[in-house]
């Protein structure tokens, strides 16, 4: 019982964390998945960016989109 104690104390304290960076003005770090998009959206090509969310995470076409859409505003790219 004293493990799950633990674990939603760390998770809690994980979105706490986030949150505050978020508020800061810091986004978090990228992985090396959407490092991938982010060069393709930084190099203006949107519709490669979201062909490579698909292939890479496996998502269907509206889900990429608003994924890759997501990743614009929150890296502040225009498009």
């Amino acid at each position: 019982m004293r493990f799950f104690y633990w674990l939603a104390f760390y998770v809690n304290r994980a979105r706490f964390e986030w949150a505050r960076g978020a508020r800061d003005g810091f986004a978090r770090p990228a992985s090396a998945k959407e490092e991938q998009v982010l060069d393709f959206l930084r190099g203006g090509e949107y519709v490669r960016a979201i062909k490579t969310h698909r292939e890479l995470f496996n998502t269907s076409l509206k889900d990429a989109k608003d994924a890759v859409d997501a990743l614009l505003v929150k890296h502040g790219i225009t498009r």
